[in-house]
């Protein structure tokens, strides 16, 4: 996923990303990226719900566990932040 960053300004954003897994199943994770004033990247971050993608995880989904989202990059020209597929 890429974000345009070009309305972002230095702080924190919090968001919702919603999960669905090729059966229907959804779950969702909240994370917040932090933008300091240097446009580096800092996330805190907890992945909740029933169900997390397999896909996204490569792992099986555990009921009541929490899992760690990747750390967004920003391209070059920081014209993007770039959502990983990946677990920490």
């Amino acid at each position: 996923m890429n974000v345009p960053t070009s309305h972002l300004k230095v702080g924190s954003y919090p968001l919702t990303l919603k999960i669905v897994d090729s059966e229907g199943n959804e779950g969702f994770a909240k994370i917040n990226v932090v933008i300091t004033e240097t446009m580096k990247l800092s996330l805190r971050d907890s992945v909740s719900g029933k169900i997390f993608n397999s896909i996204v995880t490569d792992e099986p989904a555990v009921s009541g566990k929490d899992y760690s989202i990747a750390l967004p990059f920003m391209t070059p020209d920081k014209s993007h932040l770039i959502f990983k597929r990946q677990i920490l």
